[in-house]
């Protein structure tokens, strides 16, 4: 890895194709929110960035920064703006729309109210009893909005000029792919090394 690059996080072994990342993105323990990112954007920015407007993340802004793929591309990111990859290495990347549904078939997902203090998804693998934690971060538009009640988690994968994401409310983990790219969401890394 070259010295702009993270050091590596941990990750578990659910006993599905990939490891996953113990913790989000931009986090440094598993119940940060960790930072947020639009779809394509490779620079994350942290809460308490969003919360004094360093980043507003709306379609406006979006639509006019060079750096994120066009707003009307479709398909599957590449590395170069993988947020994961560029931050962590090659041997990480943002999982798939497919990986995220692997991960709810073979888990079980238990919502937790104030697991270390913070709100969140226990998901448990079906295979090894294995665990991650998502916390509920929320999602950023013109500030962070309802942190302790969703989970998003971007994917690499934009259908239909939205990117899929996988988005939780209380007691029904689920996939959705309803979520603007413009908005800046959580990532949760998946290892592809060896």
């Amino acid at each position: 890895m070259d010295s702009q690059q993270n050091s590596e996080p941990e990750y578990v072994d659910l006993g599905l194709s990939v490891k996953w990342a113990t913790c989000n993105l931009g986090a440094s323990s598993f119940e940060q929110p960790g930072k947020y990112y639009a779809w394509g954007e490779t620079t994350g920015y942290t809460g308490e960035q969003i919360e004094s407007s360093v980043r507003e993340f709306n379609s406006t802004e979006y639509d006019n920064t060079e750096s994120k793929p066009a707003s009307d591309f479709i398909g599957t990111l590449g590395a170069e703006y993988d947020a994961a990859t560029k931050e962590l290495g090659n041997n990480w990347r943002m999982p798939t729309s497919d990986e995220y549904q692997e991960l709810l078939d073979g888990t079980t997902q238990e919502w937790v109210t104030s697991y270390h203090g913070i709100d969140g998804y226990i998901i448990r693998s079906n295979k090894n009893s294995n665990t991650i934690f998502l916390p509920a971060a929320g999602f950023a538009s013109e500030g962070l909005c309802y942190m302790g009640v969703y989970c998003n988690y971007s994917t690499s994968v934009s259908i239909n000029h939205d990117t899929r994401i996988i988005l939780e409310q209380y007691n029904s983990l689920y996939m959705n792919n309803g979520c603007g790219r413009s908005l800046g969401i959580s990532i949760r890394p998946v290892y592809v090394g060896e």
